[in-house]
């Protein structure tokens, strides 16, 4: 069977060094930090696509495959892909433009309308929403003010190229000048990088584990019985291969002839059989 445990481990502990990252350089700088928003999509389309790791495990197994082309499952497998499919789709539409993280509401209002002086961009201030009269087009704006994030995008495509140079001139107006911060989505990151590393160990640990399982399935069984258990046992084994000097062993030592075996035989009917 595939082993997508280690894929996943490893797919999960570069997603936790990238945020552990990214909080820790917004804390260390203090400064709010300007960057393509859809720099996270593929982070997450990374995170999402390692959940179809079990599924491919089953695809790859020859039994799984008999079973699910035997029955009305084999199309099951189909929706998890497709769910993920629409799932980017739609994040892949909502993640435009740029990201501000570590700002408040007015230092990202600051850091905005220096933008678009510098760049000779009049402008018109409504709701969430910026008209650039020179350009015909609307900036649209967003502001968590709690989690200390924003996000500026046109509404119009075709502004590509505007909209970088805006997001380079309040990035260089952040680095430049003393700004109120807000830290605390830096330090959510921080704190989901620490969890996902330990979750990053504990796979790494279970597949270290699950490998010991497979390689050695007969110790494994072994360890489960007791001590008379596993003399039972052994007896039974050695009465079903007919290997009578082992047997009499048992005997002498004190073992019960009247054990019963799953076919329902004694294990010295067994014994006589194979003699």
């Amino acid at each position: 069977m595939f082993n997508y445990l280690w894929v996943q481990s490893i797919m999960l502990g570069v997603v936790a060094v990238w945020s552990l990252t990214m909080g820790l350089r917004g804390l260390v700088r203090k400064k709010p930090m300007v960057s393509a928003a859809r720099k996270n999509f593929w982070l997450v389309t990374l995170v999402f696509s390692t959940q179809m790791l079990p599924l491919l495990s089953i695809v790859f197994n020859e039994r799984a495959n008999s079973f699910l082309n035997g029955s009305g499952f084999r199309y099951f497998m189909y929706l998890p892909p497709l769910m993920l499919g629409v799932v980017l789709v739609m994040m892949w539409k909502s993640m435009r433009g740029y990201v501000v993280v570590g700002a408040t509401d007015a230092s990202f209002r600051g850091a905005l309308i220096h933008a678009l002086k510098q760049l000779d961009l009049p402008h018109e201030e409504s709701l969430s929403r910026v008209r650039l009269t020179t350009i015909d087009a609307d900036l649209q704006v967003s502001v968590q003010a709690w989690m200390g994030t924003g996000q500026v995008k046109f509404k119009q495509s075709g502004h590509n190229d505007t909209l970088r140079r805006i997001a380079d001139e309040m990035r260089a107006y952040f680095d430049s000048s003393t700004v109120a911060v807000n830290m605390t989505s830096c330090g959510f990151n921080v704190i989901i990088g620490v969890l996902m590393l330990a979750m990053t160990a504990g796979l790494g640990y279970l597949n270290w584990n699950v490998r010991a399982i497979a390689d050695a399935p007969e110790v494994v069984q072994t360890s489960k019985l007791t001590g008379e258990q596993a003399d039972v046992q052994s007896f039974i084994e050695s009465a079903e291969r007919g290997d009578t000097a082992e047997v009499v062993r048992f005997l002498e030592a004190g073992m019960s002839p009247d054990v019963m075996t799953e076919k329902g035989h004694t294990a010295l009917q067994d014994a006589a059989g194979m003699g």
